[in-house]
């Protein structure tokens, strides 16, 4: 339990403008064997979660809340790109794509609209 509390402090000391609320968050998941590296980033990756849900229950346009949803789930994954599909019929359509390596930006409220055709469901033959 010594080493939880001194864990604890080390990653109290590091992380600033703590609120009890953190403080709570790093106590419970100290409750493990949470190296304070990785309890930091778990830390920072909530504060991501919670700060991606109260901005996206305030957005009302679907293009900005569709191309908003794929940056955060980019930036929460640290991924390279991704590509979000709306279901029309049995087919989905391309609303956001977007790729740094590829240099890909379409689609959502402030990308070059997407020209590819939607990607059917199903086979010729229904399955």
């Amino acid at each position: 339990m010594r080493q939880h509390f001194a864990a604890l402090g080390h990653a109290s000391r590091q992380v600033e403008d703590q609120t009890a609320e953190r403080v709570d968050v790093v106590f419970f998941l100290f409750a493990g064997d949470v190296a304070p590296d990785d309890l930091l980033e778990i830390l920072s990756r909530l504060e991501t979660l919670n700060a991606i849900g109260v901005a996206l229950s305030h957005e009302r346009d679907l293009a900005t809340l569709l191309e908003r949803i794929l940056e955060a789930a980019r930036d929460f994954a640290d991924a390279d790109g991704g590509t979000l599909y709306l279901r029309e019929g049995d087919s989905l359509r391309f609303e956001v794509l977007r790729n740094d390596t590829l240099g890909y930006f379409m689609g959502g409220r402030h990308g070059k609209p997407i020209q590819f055709p939607p990607i059917p469901l199903f086979r010729e033959d229904g399955s």
